[in-house]
């Protein structure tokens, strides 16, 4: 079978962009490996020859171990919103048995639709988002509203990371048979449990639990939350220590909150970029991840820490109320509840045995997470269509 993807933003092992997918390369390794014929179409923004406007209009292939990627002209990005100009024909181009795009909010998706709905070609809308509290709010709202339409109409399936995003394509009048639930998946061979003492040169107590948050430093990530969950938590626990690895824009904001509140012995925020194939190690370190983001479509770190053993506690949203099991393999708390993190952290510091359950039971349930089962339920939907 022949498959395209329209991903408007992704990013290759050697070229590091603030927009990437990384869960179109792994279900396309993955479908590769079943003998299925892949192509990516995406911008070529992201390609280091690209500096001018004129050289928008420049198309680049790669072949990435059997992967064809095809790098397109990009007119235009309003509102994170890439123009396609030759969309269509680089669909006819890669003779698709199926198409699969990325998101009801994007122009290369409505695009997409349009073209397959011509050339009678199933496509497939692969969603995550879930509502309009993120960027670009009011363009997106208009958008679902207007042309979105043709995409809840004429799309053939819809291919969810969470059962928030089937409730919200639903709302916009996409029958429920047409909806599948499939969570993200990741490589689970590329996480284990291996402390190797590395995360404890980031504290200063050496005796106590640490606990750690992974992810950019936005608003809605809600590490403000975090970090006063934390000051009711070194009163009953005072060598407790809480690090949060990244950066971004609230990074001078969540500092001062530090300070503010007499945590600077206890909460740390590393801005150091830590490597991939370090990561085991970190996750492996902490006694929990915390992940107290308001709006989160499916968050990577979820797995990974997961995997290597380390419960979570998050919020109750998007894709976490799906993955994390309460009081079996983590916690999930009111978002913006500093009151419910506080008791979830200090119940779990208290109950070694309590976490070492959850422990066990987070990585049992993260085989389920691997590219390899997660592809089988892909391929479900795809012959359904074709």
């Amino acid at each position: 079978m022949r498959i395209t993807l329209v991903q408007p933003y992704i990013t290759t092992k050697s070229i590091p962009k603030e927009y990437y997918n990384i869960q179109s390369f792994g279900l396309s390794a993955e479908l590769i490996k079943r003998g299925f014929d892949v192509t990516i179409l995406t911008t070529n923004l992201i390609r280091p020859e690209v500096r001018s406007y004129k050289d928008r209009l420049r198309r680049f292939e790669e072949n990435i171990n059997g992967l064809k990627v095809a790098y397109i002209p990009t007119l235009a990005t309003p509102g994170a919103l890439p123009i396609f100009p030759t969309l269509p024909m680089e669909i006819n181009k890669s003779k698709p048995d199926l198409v699969q795009a990325a998101e009801d909010s994007q122009l290369a998706t409505l695009s997409a639709v349009m073209c397959c709905k011509a050339m009678r070609i199933p496509l497939v809308v692969y969603q995550g988002m879930y509502s309009f509290t993120h960027s670009h709010a009011r363009i997106r709202k208009l958008y679902s509203k207007t042309a979105g339409q043709f995409v809840y109409k004429l799309a053939n399936a819809f291919v969810c990371k969470s059962n928030a995003a089937k409730e919200y394509v639903i709302t916009q009048g996409v029958h429920p048979e047409r909806v599948h639930v499939v969570p993200v998946g990741f490589r689970t061979n590329n996480y284990k449990r291996l402390d190797d003492g590395s995360l404890q040169k980031y504290v200063k107590h050496s005796g106590g639990k640490t606990l750690i948050s992974v992810g950019r430093l936005n608003y809605e990530k809600g590490f403000d939350t975090a970090i006063l969950a934390m000051k009711n938590v070194v009163q009953e626990f005072p060598d407790t220590s809480y690090v949060i690895f990244g950066d971004g824009p609230e990074h001078n904001k969540l500092t001062r909150l530090i300070e503010e509140n007499g945590l600077t012995d206890n909460v740390f925020i590393i801005t150091e970029k830590i490597l991939n194939t370090k990561m085991s190690f970190i996750y492996s370190g902490a006694y929990l991840h915390l992940i107290p983001s308001t709006y989160e479509i499916f968050n990577m770190t979820m797995l990974e820490a997961l995997a290597c053993g380390t419960p979570v506690v998050a919020c109750k949203v998007g894709g976490m109320k799906d993955t994390i099991k309460h009081g079996a393999t983590g916690f999930l708390f009111t978002p913006d509840s500093v009151d419910e993190l506080t008791n979830h952290i200090c119940n779990l510091l208290e109950d070694e045995k309590k976490w070492q359950m959850l422990s066990l039971q987070a990585q049992s349930d993260m085989d389920n997470y691997d590219w390899s089962m997660i592809a089988e339920q892909f391929m479900h939907v795809y012959d359904s269509l074709v």
